[in-house]
């Protein structure tokens, strides 16, 4: 199992960043948060500083509390993956991100492009989001602010209206 860290980046505005990738074997599409895998040698906060400058051009973010915690397993190019995700809030104002640009990285061929988005957008929209209810939990810590620990994703209940 893979260790996987991922930021949420949310504006005065209550608006989050989250990135669209296409899986190379299916063409299908989802939005994520940007971060990406813990190599041996980072701890969590290396490792997100890392993918957020990789994967939106920018520096210096303050990187805050780890608020959510979950397993993720998928299919990508023909092969199944394993993740503990954890992810970490970060207030920011909104800007315009920029991938660096990688050739021989698949993320960057599998990169469609970044949106900011409210929880009723996505909510709205009929594109497929990762994880699954982030509308809800986005709600919530707009509305309780950071969790004393963080809250494990895959024990919430999603409740859809």
């Amino acid at each position: 199992m893979r260790k996987n860290v991922r930021g949420v980046l949310l504006t005065p505005g209550d608006r989050i960043l989250m990135m669209k990738l296409r899986e190379p074997v299916t063409k299908n599409e989802f939005w994520i948060t940007p971060g990406g895998t813990v190599e041996p040698e980072e701890d969590f906060e290396s490792a997100l500083y890392r993918e957020l400058k990789e994967e939106t051009g920018r520096e210096g973010f303050q990187i805050g509390s780890m608020i959510w915690t979950r397993e993720s397993t998928y299919t990508w190019n023909k092969r199944t993956v394993t993740h503990r995700e954890h992810y970490y809030f970060i207030e920011t104002e909104q800007f315009n991100p920029q991938m660096m640009d990688d050739p021989e990285s698949s993320e960057v061929k599998a990169f469609q492009g970044f949106r900011w988005w409210t929880a009723n957008k996505i909510r709205d929209s009929n594109g497929h989001f990762g994880p699954e209810g982030i509308a809800d939990f986005l709600e919530v810590l707009i509305k309780d602010g950071i969790p004393k620990r963080p809250i494990d994703l895959g024990s919430w209940i999603h409740k859809s209206e």
